[in-house]
C-alpha cells in the first residue's frame, strides 16, 4: 500500500501586515513658519493658484475661487489685510 504525503500550503495575501511595525512619528510642521513663508511669497502663491488673477497696486484681484478673471475677490498684498 502506497502512502502519499500532502503538504498544506498557506495562501499568501497581497496585503502588508503592519501590526509589528515600529511606531514612526513624522515631524510636525510649524504652522507659524508655514504662514510666514507663504506671506513672504504671497503674490507668487496667488499667481500659481490663480494664474488669471491680476495685481493692481497692493491688491490682487481674482474673478472667483475657480480662478476666472475679474475683480470679485480681492486679496490684500500688504498691510493689515495681509495677515
Amino acid at each position: 500500500m502506497a502512502t502519499t504525503t500532502q503538504t498544506a500550503t498557506v495562501a499568501r495575501h497581497p496585503f502588508f501586515d503592519f501590526n509589528d511595525a515600529a511606531d514612526l512619528i513624522l515631524p510636525r510642521h510649524d504652522k507659524d513658519e508655514i504662514r510666514a513663508r507663504l506671506l513672504d511669497q504671497l503674490e507668487s502663491v496667488l499667481l500659481y493658484l490663480f494664474p488669471r488673477g491680476k495685481r493692481r497696486g497692493s491688491q490682487f484681484y481674482i474673478g472667483n475661487l475657480q480662478g476666472e478673471p475679474g475683480d470679485s475677490l480681492v486679496v490684500g498684498l500688504a498691510g493689515q489685510t495681509q495677515t
